[in-house]
């Protein structure tokens, strides 16, 4: 696992998730380092992982920015049967796994994130108490939804 700055609550949660998951499907973490959530930073965390794990099968970042990186590290080395997958259905990802690269990204819903904490604030403005935690959704975008993704997500920034 590659993971943005330690201590970051975004990129804490995300890797406790992904190892949880991880673990209880009976896989091992082999390792969890950070690269800060930089594509450069994470190409040579990757680069060095490979140094000690070179049969690795699977890389999670906890951005896209991250598997990016991990995937020029791996392309690189010629390793192309090594999934990864990546956090936020940025543009750059949904090329990425449109050109076969990127295996997959989770996305979360920004019109969820939106509309949800739109209407978290108006019941707080209230005086009504909302959860401490609002699930706001997320999709695995892999090539069979990619274009739809990207499709999408164009729409949406063209408003």
């Amino acid at each position: 696992m590659i993971r943005g700055a330690l201590g970051d609550a975004t990129h804490d949660e995300r890797i406790k998730g992904a190892t949880d998951a991880i673990k209880a499907a009976g896989f091992k973490v082999s390792a969890v380092q950070p690269a800060d959530s930089d594509r450069n930073k994470a190409m040579s965390v990757m680069e060095n992982l490979l140094q000690t794990h070179p049969n690795v099968k699977a890389v999670f970042c906890s951005n896209d920015e991250m598997a990016l990186g991990a995937v020029r590290a791996l392309k690189a080395a010629n390793k192309k049967d090594v999934t990864v997958v990546g956090f936020d259905g940025s543009p750059d990802a949904l090329t990425s796994i449109l050109a076969g690269e990127l295996t997959a990204s989770v996305a979360q819903s920004a019109y969820n994130i939106g509309k949800l904490g739109v209407e978290a604030g108006v019941k707080l403005a209230k005086g009504e108490t909302i959860e401490a935690r609002i699930d706001t959704g997320t999709n695995l975008i892999n090539k069979d939804n990619a274009q739809k993704a990207k499709d999408d997500l164009a729409k949406m920034l063209a408003r």
